[in-house]
């Protein structure tokens, strides 16, 4: 049997947390989104630390 479903969660926690990090840009295709690309740069980049982080303390 293959590992369980929580092990498939655990090994890619990282990867969400850099898909999350990047949906949101999205907005930035509104009619105003250009008024949250500031916003959207500061969370992009948490996100991203938030990555590496996360990979670094799982060892992932």
């Amino acid at each position: 049997m293959r590992g369980a479903p929580g092990n498939f969660i655990y090994r890619n926690l990282a990867n969400a947390t850099s898909v999350l990090g990047v949906l949101p840009i999205v907005v930035l295709f509104l009619d105003d989104g250009y008024r949250y690309v500031i916003p959207l740069i500061i969370f992009n980049n948490f996100m991203d630390d938030l990555d590496g982080v996360l990979a670094a303390k799982l060892n992932i």
